[in-house]
């Protein structure tokens, strides 16, 4: 999803999340706004898990997430 834009790759979650009820979905993402729904979330760096928890639990507990977070924000500015 990282070549569509924010309004349309909304509009794809939300099919995703029609589709898969009560299922497991495996998202594997760059964008942090991609975690944001999702339950349980994992920082890697280098192909190693550094921190883990929900969208907001990583937010308050790990500078780096906090910081990427804040970065892309900063991006959907412009």
């Amino acid at each position: 999803m990282s070549a569509l834009d924010s309004d349309t790759e909304q509009n794809v979650m939300k099919e995703i999340e029609k589709e898969i009820e009560n299922n497991t979905l495996i998202v594997i993402s760059n964008k942090i706004s991609m975690m944001e729904k999702m339950d349980k979330v994992f920082l890697l760096v280098d192909g190693k898990v550094i921190d883990n928890g929900t969208h907001q639990e990583l937010l308050r507990k790990s500078k780096l997430y906090n910081e990427l977070n804040t970065y892309e924000k900063a991006g959907d500015l412009s």
